[in-house]
């Protein structure tokens, strides 16, 4: 594809001590064969080898292909925040830095955006244990789609690309600024907070067939730390979810959220039980819990055998019955 006089897009990559996986990371984004981009990486005050990384590729390619900023360490959400602002391109793609990707993953998701005249693109993915083999593959596919029936999909299933996480799609910037949407500061979960949004604000959606973007599953990350009050910052995106569509007027996407929102709960719960916690993390837990059942089952258009169900779980989380419940 010749994309130079194509759209631009900026692809950022926040970074925090991956001194292991950078260089994979970056040689995957400049191997791409869709030419018209711009790659920022925003070093968030790590304390290995990482921004020493960045700045080596910032002085080998003198060109403005690659921006650097060193913050210090804000978090995720800020990173990403700072890398849009930064952002000079039309489209913004997220990738995080132990992550990489297949050379035609840009051009695989532009070229269905540009062929289909849509707002964004969303791309099927791989899980990698450290640095298992993976097999690339070129789209056997395109899926168009409404903004609604992609939020539905992230409800329902369907395709293992449609998710909420930032990473493996690509908006509009204008999506981003028209509509103030940015990560929240501090929260764990944050795309939970947003992707919804930037889907709901991207009238025509493609979704590409291509296990083209490959997500690193590593011990040490954030997704596998012992269960903490700041798992709850997924109770606080879901719940925002619910009162956005209520703002909306899309009551049934707000149903499915609530179910949703509820589901999450459950499923949390059993982990809280599970892990290493303190009692007064276990109890400050349950408390939020027991305050959001009380507060959506009511409203989740829950069949009365499957709200007290659900009720009694929260309060007896027993194995067996979070097994009929699906979680």
């Amino acid at each position: 594809m010749s994309s130079t006089d194509g759209y631009k897009v900026s692809v950022i990559v926040p970074v925090y001590n991956v001194q292991e996986y950078l260089h994979v990371c970056i040689d995957s984004i400049l191997d791409q064969t869709y030419e018209n981009l711009e790659i920022i990486l925003i070093d968030d005050g790590s304390t290995d080898n990482s921004g020493r990384i960045c700045d080596e590729y910032l002085d080998k390619y003198t060109t403005n292909k690659i921006k650097v900023i060193h913050n210090t360490n804000q978090g995720l959400s800020a990173a990403r925040n700072c890398g849009i602002e930064n952002a000079s391109g039309d489209y913004i793609a997220c990738i995080d830095s132990d992550d990489y990707v297949d050379r035609h993953y840009i051009e695989n998701m532009m070229s269905a955006i540009i062929e289909y005249g849509a707002d964004a693109a969303i791309s099927d993915y791989l899980k990698v244990v450290d640095d298992a083999a993976v097999t690339t593959d070129q789209p056997t596919g395109v899926k168009v789609m409404s903004n609604v029936d992609c939020l539905n999909y992230i409800y329902h299933g369907g395709f293992t690309g449609i998710n909420s996480t930032a990473w493996g799609k690509i908006f509009k910037k204008k999506a981003y600024t028209a509509n103030n949407i940015s990560y929240p500061i501090g929260q764990i979960h944050e795309d939970i907070s947003t992707t919804y949004k930037l889907i709901y604000y991207s009238p025509k959606i493609v979704y590409v067939d291509s296990k083209s973007y490959f997500y690193r599953v590593r011990n040490s990350s954030i997704m596998h730390e012992n269960f903490s009050v700041k798992n709850l910052d997924a109770l606080n995106g879901t719940s925002e979810a619910i009162d956005f569509y209520d703002a909306n007027g899309e009551l049934e996407l707000k149903r499915l959220a609530i179910n949703y929102h509820i589901r999450l709960m459950l499923g949390m719960n059993y982990k809280l039980r599970h892990s290493r916690a303190s009692k007064d993390v276990i109890n400050h837990c349950l408390k939020r819990m027991r305050e959001d059942s009380d507060k959506y089952l009511i409203k989740g258009s829950i069949s009365e055998p499957r709200r007290l169900l659900f009720r009694f779980v929260i309060n007896h989380p027993w194995d067996f019955l979070l097994k009929k419940v699906g979680v």
